[in-house]
This record gives structure tokens, C-alpha cells and sequence, in this order.
């Protein structure tokens, strides 16, 4: 871990013109204090990056733990939506920390590359192409939109790692010089840098119209069958507890899927013998408590409230969820 140049808001540039060897001597390989430096997209506030990391229980000292914290974090405090890469190269960490939507595999890797530069570990976006599309473009069969997906490098224990950046996986035994990542993510088993940087904006993309031509263009000149498949293993970050489903105050206001004349959301905890049914009430996060598989259909054993959103998840996550039933569960996430 690192620390005293996270606040710097400078871009670092590191577009890569097809497969080339400049990304090889990155002057951050050699010094991954470099990659703590935020790009033009990924600059936030000091005091507001500390809450939000004490929120999501990380320390900047337990390594992979904190990596599994921001992604669980992320899934839990972030709803999952579809945009067609309309906000690629537009979209800032500010204003997706405002929003809460997550449009696709960008805005994924663009928050969690930002939290772990402002938890101390050095990160970088890394922006590929899907091998199996470029294998369609090069044979003439173009014509089924873009595959590709974004990663995120991350200096970690001492030593490089590529984390998913939308689900709790990462390649241990990384090597940050060969361009190929043999990970199946959606419908591509393998994918090939063309881009790392601290965000979009600073390895040069300002649309997804730019990133389309590129990537058609990047197609056309790379093989993707004569590079070297890197035997990597792909490895589940460490456990820290079951997620939560998606919850908001949109959420816990709005009809419950099960009953539409209560609110909120029904979680059920088999081992603890209950079902919960969270809602917000004139102003306060209510948790009311049912025996196990009798939600709604009996009446309620007693009601806790709490002040705060992030109390009532405190006390939800100390019971571990083990399935979940309700209209507020995310969405799942997709590249």
C-alpha cells in the first residue's frame, strides 16, 4: 500500500496503438506509485472517498479482503443498468457516486479503480477487446455489434493482479506484459488489452463512438491467434460475508414484490429462522421480523428501527442472507 499522491488529478495516458511493447516498460511497473495518480474522470473528494471507504469496511492494509469489500460494496450500494456504452468516456466517479447506476463494465472498473487508489493501492482501468469478436471482424462477419470488457490492474501485496471488474474473481499470477487475459466474462472466453490508464478519458476516449472505431480498427490489425495464452489462474477473492441485495430508499418505499399492499423488501435467513421485511417509513429504516417461511401470513414478532440506511444493512449483514426474495435484488451485472 501507498500513500501522499492519491490527491494528484493528472492523467496518464498509456493508449496503446494495437499490440506494441509500450505498456511493457510503464514507468508504473517500475514504480506503482505512479498508478495512484487519478486520471481527469476518477477525481474525488478526500473526505467523501474516506467515508465511503469506512462504509465499505476497508483499511488500506488487508489486501484482497479490501478488493472484495469495494466489489461487494459496489453490487450492494450501486443499481445495475444498461446504457449501450452511451456514457463511455463522459461519466465521472463524482457523478456515478451521485447517481448510484452502474451502466456497464466501465463505470464498474472506473468506481473500483478509483476506491482502491483512494484506499492506497495503486490501479489502472485496463480497456479490451473480446477475442472471439476480433476473430469475426478479421473473417468479415462484423455485423453483431462490440464485445469487449474492462478490467482493472491492481498493485496489491506486493505484487500486480487483475480483478473482474464486476464480479468478486482475479488473475494471481498476472502478467501486466502479455495482452491476452484467457477469462471468460458474457459471451467472450478471452479478451486483449487495448487500452490501460488511470480512466477513459485519460488513455484518450471521450465516447463510445471513439471506442467503436477503435476497437473495429484494433481488430484488423491484431491476430488474436498468434498470441500467447498466458496459463493464468482465475481465483475467487477472499469471503467477507454474504451480499446484500440492492437497497435504496426507492426501494424500501416502493410495493414489495411478494405483497404488493406491504413495501419494501422480504429477505429470508433459513439458519436464523426468519424473514425480514425492510421498508422506510416516515423517515426511519424499519426491519420487521417473521418466523422463517410465514412472512405476511402471521403477524409480525417485532419491528427494529434504525436511523440510518447503512445501520439497518449492519444489522441485516450480521444475520448473513442465505436466499433473498424481494423486487429490490440487483440486477445481474454485465460488461
Amino acid at each position: 500500500m501507498f500513500s501522499g499522491i492519491s490527491d494528484r488529478a493528472a492523467g496518464i495516458n498509456d493508449a496503446i496503438g494495437g499490440i506494441t511493447d509500450r505498456d511493457k516498460n510503464s514507468s508504473c511497473y517500475a514504480d506503482p506509485r505512479l498508478a495512484l495518480v487519478p486520471g481527469p474522470q476518477s477525481v474525488i473528494d478526500r473526505k467523501q472517498a474516506a467515508a465511503l471507504l469506512a462504509e465499505a469496511g476497508v483499511t488500506g492494509k488487508d489486501g484482497l479482503k479490501d478488493a472484495a469489500r469495494l466489489q461487494q460494496w459496489l453490487s450492494e450500494n450501486f443499481r445495475a443498468t444498461e446504457a449501450g456504452g452511451e456514457f463511455i468516456g463522459k461519466t465521472t466517479a463524482r457523478g456515478l457516486l451521485k447517481s448510484r447506476e452502474l451502466t456497464g463494465c466501465h463505470d464498474w472498473a472506473l468506481l473500483l479503480a478509483t476506491l482502491l487508489r483512494s484506499a492506497g493501492y495503486p490501479a489502472r482501468m485496463t480497456d479490451t477487446a473480446g477475442v472471439q469478436w476480433m476473430t469475426q471482424v478479421r473473417a468479415g462477419r462484423d455485423g453483431h455489434g462490440f464485445a469487449g470488457h474492462v478490467f482493472v490492474e491492481a498493485f496489491i501485496d506486493g505484487r500486480w493482479i487483475l480483478l473482474d471488474s464486476v464480479s468478486a474473481r482475479y488473475i494471481k499470477n498476472y502478467d501486466h506484459a502479455n495482452p491476452f487475459i484467457p477469462m471468460e466474462v458474457g459471451d467472450q472466453t478471452g479478451y486483449c488489452v487495448m487500452f490501460k490508464g488511470a480512466d477513459p478519458a485519460a488513455y484518450g476516449l471521450d465516447s463510445a463512438a471513439s471506442l467503436e472505431n477503435y476497437m473495429t480498427r484494433f481488430a484488423k490489425i491484431t491476430d488474436p491467434a498468434k498470441l500467447s495464452a498466458p496459463q493464468y489462474q482465475v481465483i475467487d477473492l477472499p469471503y467477507v460475508g454474504a451480499p446484500l441485495p440492492y437497497l435504496s430508499d426507492a426501494v424500501l418505499t416502493g410495493p414489495c414484490e411478494l405483497d404488493a399492499s406491504h413495501r419494501g423488501v422480504v429477505l429470508q435467513f433459513k439458519a436464523a429462522g426468519l424473514d425480514v421485511n425492510v421498508e422506510k417509513s416516515k423517515g426511519a429504516y424499519l426491519a420487521h421480523i417473521y418466523r422463517y417461511g410465514w412472512v405476511f401470513s402471521e403477524p409480525v414478532k417485532k419491528t427494529l428501527s434504525f436511523s440510518t440506511l447503512p445501520e439497518l444493512k449492519g444489522y441485516l449483514r450480521a444475520i448473513e442472507p442465505v436466499a433473498v426474495s424481494s423486487s429490490g435484488a440487483n440486477p445481474a451485472t454485465t460488461p
